[in-house]
C-alpha cells in the first residue's frame, strides 16, 4: 500500500539531495527573449502612436467647437490644454521606447 517511492511522491527524477545531477538552464537574453521583447515594444508603439492621433483629433475638435485655436489665449479651452500636455507626455515615452527597440 505505501510502496511508492520517494522519487514518484516528488515528481523527480533523482531527490537525493547529494547529486550531482544538475538542472540546465538557458542563458539569458536568449534569441526568442529579444524577439518577445522587441515584439511586445513595437506593440506598444503602434498603440501609443494611434493614442496619439486620437488625442490630436480630440484636440482640433475642441478648438473647432471653442473657435480658439491659439494655446496662449487665456481663454483656451482647458481639455485642449490637457490633451495637449498627454500628448506631449506620449511623444515622450514613444521616444524612450524607439531607444530601448
Amino acid at each position: 500500500m505505501f510502496e511508492r517511492s520517494v522519487r514518484d511522491v516528488l515528481g523527480v527524477p533523482n531527490p537525493d539531495i547529494r547529486s550531482t545531477q544538475m538542472n540546465i538552464h538557458t542563458r539569458f537574453g536568449t534569441t526568442r527573449e529579444n524577439t518577445s521583447r522587441e515584439l511586445t515594444i513595437s506593440r506598444m508603439l503602434s498603440d501609443l502612436v494611434l493614442s496619439c492621433e486620437l488625442i490630436e483629433a480630440d484636440i482640433a475638435a475642441e478648438e473647432q467647437r471653442t473657435g480658439i485655436f491659439d494655446p496662449s489665449d487665456k481663454r483656451y479651452p482647458i481639455l485642449a490644454r490637457s490633451l495637449t500636455e498627454r500628448h506631449r507626455n506620449l511623444k515622450g515615452t514613444i521616444a524612450a521606447l524607439e531607444k530601448r527597440r
